[in-house]
């Protein structure tokens, strides 16, 4: 973003837009992997809006591989196994 000839409170306002932006970007990134010892690809966020105190998205990711039995769903650190049975 080119800031060059901006007040500065019009250059802040811009450098803190884009920062928020790209945490926001962080928080709809998540993990999928199950027992057989595959990853799964997360698909584009199709949805995602929230406001100061929420956060609200959906993500889509390939179903199972035939004979998983469990799937662990990751996000920013935080695990969560999921029985396919």
């Amino acid at each position: 973003m080119d800031l060059i000839g901006l007040e500065e409170w019009a250059a802040e306002d811009l450098r803190q837009k884009g920062y928020e932006e790209l945490r926001m970007m962080r928080l709809y990134k998540f993990g999928l992997r199950d027992d057989l010892g595959a990853s799964y690809v997360q698909t584009e966020a199709r949805v995602h809006g929230g406001g100061p105190s929420e956060v609200t998205g959906e993500v889509g990711f390939d179903a199972p591989r035939p004979g998983a039995s469990l799937l662990v769903f990751s996000w920013l650190g935080l695990e969560m196994p999921i029985p396919t049975g």
